[in-house]
């Protein structure tokens, strides 16, 4: 085995992520925990709000868990990572240990797929429950309704991950408002037509995050950054030269 690396070649540091899904009375929560190599934390959670039609299910819950914690790593431009979860279904479809067969998570299993093209590479572990306490906590937290911490990102999902939305793939393409597309690139509603704009976006989304449906600049140190629109600029500027 040839174990030399060349000088260009630079170690791709591995983050980790533990999700988890809850089941409640007043709702269903999913939470993603990302651990940095150097020990920085940020947590997502998200409350999932199908409607009747798309009723939720445990095993739809722990890939919603899954995905986020994916679609986050993926705003966040690193590739490397290894994803920790209880759910022993979701990562014997992953590993290739059984297969999905109810079509729903034959959909999500598809859609878990589609986002390898963005890694370098991703494992997935299944760790029991006493190990996954914090992520567990969150979304429990998240699907009763409980104030949660206020280091952590909250959005309402109402579209299953499953479901691709083409009309904002459309509007994204031609909006004014610069943040369209880095938003429509993040939830995944938007998928670049060729290799170089792939890679145009992907890098133009590095360091981006959405969070109840605002688009933040991201840094594990900095403060989050909200983004607005050019002519929300100026009117700002506006404000702070008129000294309102």
């Amino acid at each position: 085995m040839d174990i030399t690396r060349t000088r260009e070649e630079t170690p791709i540091e591995t983050w980790t992520v533990h999700c988890d899904g809850a089941w409640q009375n007043e709702g269903v929560g999913i939470a993603a925990i990302l651990d940095s190599p150097s020990g920085a934390k940020i947590r997502y959670a998200a409350r999932l709000s199908f409607d009747q039609s798309t009723p939720s299910t445990n095993n739809n819950t722990e890939y919603e868990a899954l995905l986020l914690g994916l679609r986050k790593m993926k705003a966040l431009g690193h590739q490397n990572c290894v994803i920790k979860t209880y759910s022993k279904v979701i990562t014997d479809h992953i590993e290739k240990e059984s297969e999905a067969r109810k079509p729903k998570l034959i959909q999500y299993l598809e859609t878990v797929r589609s986002m390898e093209k963005h890694f370098k590479g991703f494992t997935i572990v299944h760790i029991p429950h006493a190990q996954n306490d914090e992520a567990d906590r969150l979304a429990k937290a998240v699907a009763r309704k409980q104030q949660l911490p206020p280091d952590v990102f909250f959005e309402e999902i109402c579209t299953p991950s499953t479901k691709q939305k083409r009309e904002s793939r459309i509007n994204a393409i031609f909006s004014e408002d610069w943040r369209a597309p880095i938003m429509a690139y993040l939830r995944g509603d938007y998928e670049p037509t060729d290799e170089a704009e792939e890679k145009r976006l992907s890098q133009r989304a590095r360091g981006y995050i959405i969070s109840q449906g605002e688009l933040y600049k991201s840094g594990v140190v900095t403060p989050w950054l909200k983004c607005i629109t050019v002519a929300q600029g100026i009117e700002l500027l506006r404000e702070i030269h008129a000294g309102t």
